[in-house]
Formats: structure tokens, sequence, C-alpha cells
């Protein structure tokens, strides 16, 4: 018997379902507190920069850089193969992502790696999932645009 294991989809909330919704559509649309004006990412009910429960919904740019990474090689779900890149993204906007660095050698992936979204399309679920990979129109080190 083989069993078929799927990945995880988003779980979409009261908080979360504009973001999801232009997902689908693949636009990056994150919440802008009103008070402060700090994007935020994953979508919640109040700023963590100042506790305001008052924010727009604004379309940002669709890059930024690579702050953070670890390669894991530990196979968790059946669904993803190993070894892969999970990393932290700084986008364009100043807000930070956590999210899949694919179509990279996990061995040679750098801090200050400028990438980009990759749409990655789940039609059972009606909805895609942002990944990054690195951007093709710029070096591969932020210290050199």
């Amino acid at each position: 018997m083989t069993v078929t294991m799927t990945r995880p989809l988003p779980r979409r909330t009261h908080d979360s379902v504009v973001f999801w919704d232009a997902c689908r559509d693949h636009r990056l649309v994150l919440q802008r507190c009103i008070s402060c004006d700090e994007f935020r990412y994953f979508p919640m009910p109040g700023c963590p920069n100042c506790g305001s429960s008052e924010f727009n919904h604004e379309e940002v740019e669709q890059r930024g850089s690579l702050v953070n990474f670890t390669v894991v090689h530990a196979k968790l779900n059946p669904a993803f193969d190993v070894p892969y890149v999970l990393g932290v993204v700084e986008l364009e906007c100043g807000a930070r992502m956590v999210s899949r660095i694919i179509d990279c050698d996990p061995h040679t992936v750098e801090v200050s790696t400028m990438v980009e979204v990759v749409w990655e399309d789940e039609p059972s679920a009606n909805t895609s999932i942002p990944a990054f990979r690195q951007r093709i129109d710029v070096g591969n080190r932020s210290s050199q645009t």
C-alpha cells in the first residue's frame, strides 16, 4: 500500500483571508499599520510594533533579500524532499517573511542573496503559496547591487 502525502496547506482565518485571496492571484498583499506605517507578515489583528488594530492592505513588491536561513535535512513531511532551505526574507517594504527558498543548492545559499517570489500553485485548494528563489536580474549578493 502506497501512502501519498500532500503538503500542508494554509488555513484561512478572518485575519488572513485577504492575504490568501491575493496569493491566489499571484499578488503579495500585506497589512500596513495606520498608526506606525509598518508592514507586517503574517496577518494578525494587532500591530506587533505599536499595538494598533487599525490597518490597510497594500500590495508590495515581490522582492527582497535573504537575512537568515536554515537547511532542513530531516524528512518531517513526506511531501517535501530533503534537503531544503527555509529562509527569512526581508521584503523591500521592510516586512520579513519565513518561506521556502527554492531552485537553489542548499550547500551554497548565502545571507544577502537577492530573492523574488515564485508562486507554488495548489489547484486542489484553489490557492497559491509564495516561495522565493534567487533573483536572476541582479548579482547574487546585495552588496553588488
